[in-house]
């Protein structure tokens, strides 16, 4: 087999192998990019959906707030047991306590909505991130395939044409061996086929 033949099958072999390495390597970053952008929907699920009332800041207020209750509701009764009490100190005593919870309550909520917001501009820009890479790899391997195509396709054509590997001659091997052969018997100067000729012999070929 000639050299320029092994030669182009050589790499062949190897822009095949690359290509199905670059395959590989795209499989485990696909597979990467999946597990990222679950671990981002899982945390935005988490988050987003959680039970307000049950946050450790939430519950932090409305324990403050219930012990405040409990404090108004032992002084209300302390001076009702000294003074006496009307219905209407303990009716007032009532609604100041449950208008009490109720601003707690929509302090949460208050809260909560400025922590969904937060919530959803961290998710987004993170998405954002997320798919701007995975674009970018899109990039990146639609430039890396179409780079293994043309050397596969580039391989195959001279392997079929058998064409000019080293940019040199075109000479077929019959007369370039017989330029050597030519160039060594005169001593490195490549020979004139028509040198040894003398001016009888032109005459007489000519004539």
């Amino acid at each position: 087999m000639a050299p320029a033949v092994v030669a182009a099958l050589i790499g062949l072999a190897g822009q095949l192998y690359s290509g199905y390495k670059s395959s590989q390597a795209q499989k485990e970053a696909n597979a990467q990019n999946e597990k990222t952008r679950q671990m981002y929907q899982n945390w935005y699920d988490r988050e987003y959906y959680a039970d307000p009332l049950q946050r450790s800041d939430a519950q932090r207020l409305l324990n403050r707030t219930q012990e405040m209750i409990r404090e108004r509701n032992r002084h209300a009764a302390g001076t009702q047991a000294v003074q006496g009490g009307t219905e209407e100190s303990l009716a007032a005593t009532k609604e100041a306590n449950a208008k009490a919870m109720a601003d707690a309550v929509g302090q949460v909520a208050a809260l909560n909505e400025t922590r969904k917001d937060n919530i959803n501009s961290t998710y987004m820009g993170a998405m954002k991130g997320y798919y701007d890479n995975v674009a970018n790899q899109e990039t990146a391997r639609a430039n890396n395939i179409a780079a293994a195509g043309k050397g596969v396709a580039d391989a195959a054509a001279k392997i079929a044409g058998g064409g000019d590997w080293s940019g040199g001659s075109t000479d077929s091997p019959t007369t370039s061996q017989q330029k050597q052969n030519d160039t060594s018997a005169a001593g490195g100067r490549l020979v004139d086929p028509y040198d040894n000729y003398t001016s009888e012999d032109w005459i007489d070929f000519r004539g």
